[in-house]
């Protein structure tokens, strides 16, 4: 299923994200900051769109990491971004096994137990 402007899954975790661009067309910021990049989005896709949406209503995104974003900063952050989360899923999964082989729960609460400290 396609997603529109904002409605991509990383999104609905971030209060705020949904209504940002409606607020931008209405003239009520001209500055986006932000941590880093990555703290917009790291799907390279969506930060792209982001951008070129902000630049358009002429709105500068800055942020604390990398100063005022360019293009630069969206073709390579963007790429580093995905390769990030490309790695990351195998390095979780083998850190959550390794609990589990120590005889460590590997998170949560399995259904029908109840935790006893």
């Amino acid at each position: 299923m396609p997603h529109g402007p904002c409605t991509r899954p990383d999104q609905h975790l971030r209060p705020g994200f949904p209504g940002m661009p409606q607020a931008a067309m209405a003239d009520r910021f001209d500055v986006l900051e932000a941590e880093a990049l990555d703290r917009l989005s790291r799907d390279q896709e969506h930060i792209a769109g982001l951008h070129k949406r902000m630049r358009y209503l002429g709105v500068a995104i800055v942020t604390k990491a990398e100063g005022e974003i360019n293009e630069m900063h969206i073709g390579l952050g963007g790429t580093m971004s995905a390769l990030f989360l490309r790695q990351l899923a195998p390095k979780a999964h083998r850190g959550l096994e390794g609990r589990v082989k120590a005889g460590k729960s590997a998170g949560g609460i399995s259904y029908g137990y109840r935790l006893d400290r």
